[in-house]
């Protein structure tokens, strides 16, 4: 199949995960049993005032979210019936946010505007088939001073049979320099029960990230890496603040990699 062609396939399948995911989202806000993910809150102390452009939003929970932390916050998301939802879930929790439906690779069509912070975290760049149009959205929403947040699985994290580090056991069943399109045909599971669906999910390289943003004058300016992750990213683990590691491994394997990109700014030579 094509890249869009995926992005289509995948569109499908989150609209039928939607609505369980609005349920679940709903019931935990009303049980008060709901938090960012702790390796992100460090970073977003200054996020007050700001205006935020989340991407991949999903049904809208971790908007919301950053909203309540006073931010100015407008999610983007590719599914439809996510939005739809999303926009339900702002109205159910009293929480302003601004939710628009596109293809977060094409985002000058949907965005005319720039924002103060882009963010996108938690199971998000394996979806999206074309880093290069990724990038060039990026450049084309984010403001002069602007700062780009990723938090998101490490590329080298998907090479593992995930069987078998429970067991302590390392066996590489997805090559690094190999691996294509993983094809699914459920999708879900950490916000509801899985749906029937057929999706595509295509972990990246860590070069095609740093070349795809250099292609748009785009730079890795800060970057972090993390041997633990939130519930339901990966991990057999429960640590503290509710962080997920792989017992066998904990400082061993990188699960989480946290990147700031900005704008390129030629420095002058001396």
């Amino acid at each position: 199949m094509s890249q869009r062609a995926w992005i289509q396939s995948n569109q499908d399948a989150w609209n039928a995960l939607a609505e369980n995911q609005y349920k679940r989202f709903k019931q935990r806000f009303e049980e008060n049993d709901i938090q960012l993910n702790p390796l992100l809150l460090p970073h977003i102390k200054d996020i007050k005032g700001k205006r935020v452009l989340h991407l991949q939003c999903n049904t809208g929970a971790d908007s919301i979210m950053l909203a309540r932390l006073g931010a100015h916050v407008t999610g983007v998301d590719f599914a439809p019936d996510n939005v739809k939802y999303a926009k339900m879930l702002s109205i159910d929790t009293n929480t302003p946010v601004t939710f628009i439906q596109g293809d977060v690779t094409r985002l000058w069509e949907v965005i005319d505007t720039t924002y103060d912070l882009i963010i996108t975290f938690d199971g998000v760049l394996g979806w999206l088939m074309d880093l290069e149009d990724w990038a060039k959205g990026l450049k084309h929403a984010l403001s002069s001073d602007g700062k780009v947040i990723v938090l998101d699985t490490h590329p080298f994290y998907y090479v593992f049979d995930e069987e078998a580090l429970p067991k302590g056991e390392t066996i590489i069943k997805y090559p690094y320099f190999q691996f294509d399109v993983e094809v699914n045909e459920d999708i879900g599971g950490y916000a509801g029960a899985p749906v029937m669906a057929k999706n595509g999910f295509k972990p990246i390289q860590m070069s095609q990230l740093i070349n795809a943003c250099a292609k748009h004058q785009l730079m890795i300016t800060h970057m972090e890496e993390y041997d633990r992750c939130d519930e339901g990213m990966g991990g057999d683990t429960k640590e503290s603040q509710g962080l997920m590691v792989h017992k066998h491994f904990v400082g061993a394997i990188p699960i989480m990699l946290y990147c700031e990109i900005r704008h390129f700014t030629t420095l002058s030579r001396p």
